[in-house]
């Protein structure tokens, strides 16, 4: 995510946000007042008005080493004293009269984060629900600050699923009920209910700059299964209610539904959703040896024949990244589709798998043996893989042993042909 905030803070007000110090916020913004009023006559509002925007703009200068301001400072820190007392007490924060300025909540930093980024990023709770209680005062408006991207577009919800922060996801999922007029009963408050469960679709369903959703990130980033199955349990939860409302004809419902038309990745779960490198969840989890998270996914509806861009399948990936727990599971999943009783196209397909070729013609056990690692080819051998496939430059695996000096492939391999 980029580093937030740089060893040093050049302005005056951010340092002793970030250390917590609410008397010398207090005392600086008193000092900043006292002089700007012994410029300026009190007896006109329109300078009074203009006061409040010099106050304003004072508050929200950014830092121009580390590219932050004041709300930033107290957000990361997690100091909500310190925010509370420049949004409320300074400006009147989101509580302002039309036309009065106020400090700005979406305020981005030189990375692009907003404070509502940083604290969800962060994992500062407190300081996320205070952001959001005062977003809230606008539908609108907080759809727009939970959906906005920093520079590589990553939103505050996939900051929050990247670095595991189950909290803040949590937080950040149940927002919209806290204002629900049925004391969160949302199934009462059907409009509302529409509401709630479109931003939580959008909230797991959003992409950064390189096609991750929150679920990709958290895998990519080794989080634990409480995070992943609540990530996938609200998706699913999510595709069900988008089926009822279409199902049934709901006019409201179709509205919503309607207004995503020309979106149509928010019509499907993240599941399989691939990345611009062609990288699902799935996939991600077997290139980086997480059995429990492949367990997890495949459990929750993960393609076990899904491909990546050169048509590698999980299981190929697998073998060729040596991770033999992955591989493992995948065989024995494998195993329980080839004795399965169903003859359905998936069966079918996850059961040919350990012969199957990517885009070069390799399978799974050539890859092994292009890296030399013995033990996966051993496994895969024993799990029934022909080791006389050859791809496409007419190479068997033990062909590209030889050419690749693997001694101890070659040798195991020589002996089987004999």
């Amino acid at each position: 995510m980029g580093i937030i905030f740089s060893s040093k803070q050049q302005a005056n007000l951010l340092a002793p946000c970030m250390e917590g110090n609410l008397d010398q916020v207090k005392r600086l913004v008193g000092i900043y007042i006292a002089d700007h009023r012994s410029s300026r006559s009190r007896s006109s509002s329109s300078r009074n008005s203009s006061s409040s925007s010099d106050l304003c703009a004072y508050i929200n200068a950014i830092d121009p080493i580390s590219g932050n301001a004041a709300i930033h400072g107290a957000a990361f820190s997690g100091h909500l004293d310190i925010l509370s007392f420049l949004v409320d007490s300074c400006c009147c924060g989101g509580g302002s009269k039309r036309g009065e300025p106020t400090i700005d909540l979406r305020l981005k930093n030189s990375l692009g984060c907003s404070p509502l980024w940083i604290a969800a990023g962060y994992d500062r709770i407190d300081c996320l629900q205070y952001l959001i209680d005062k977003l809230h005062r606008s539908h609108h408006q907080l759809e727009m600050a939970l959906l906005d991207g920093n520079n590589t577009g990553d939103t505050p919800f996939l900051a929050a699923a990247s670095r595991g922060n189950m909290r803040a996801c949590q937080c950040l999922l149940d927002c919209m009920e806290k204002s629900c007029c049925c004391g969160g009963d949302c199934d009462q408050d059907h409009d509302h209910h529409h509401i709630c469960w479109n931003i939580k679709r959008k909230l797991l369903r959003t992409a950064n700059c390189a096609g991750d959703t929150a679920l990709k990130v958290a895998v990519a980033s080794g989080q634990d299964a409480e995070l992943l199955t609540l990530l996938l349990h609200v998706d699913d939860q999510c595709q069900e209610q988008l089926d009822k409302h279409r199902d049934d004809g709901n006019e409201d419902a179709n509205h919503v539904v309607n207004r995503m038309e020309d979106d149509t990745i928010m019509y499907s779960k993240c599941i399989n959703r691939k990345n611009k490198m062609g990288l699902s969840p799935l996939i991600v989890a077997c290139e980086r040896n997480q059995p429990s998270s492949v367990e997890l996914l495949l459990d929750h509806g993960a393609d076990i024949c899904i491909r990546d861009m050169t048509c590698r399948s999980p299981l190929a990936v697998a073998a060729f990244c040596g991770c033999m727990d992955v591989v493992e599971l995948l065989l024995n999943k494998i195993d329980v589709a080839s004795s399965s009783s169903s003859l359905s196209t998936a069966t079918i397909a996850s059961s040919s798998l350990l012969n199957d070729v990517d885009n070069n013609g390799c399978t799974p056990l050539w890859l092994a043996a292009r890296t030399g690692n013995l033990s996966m080819v051993k496994l895969l051998v024993d799990a029934g893989a022909d080791a006389t496939k050859k791809n496409k430059d007419d190479m068997s695996p033990l062909d590209v042993a030889v050419k690749f000096k693997k001694d101890a492939v070659v040798e195991f391999l020589s002996q089987m042909a004999q």
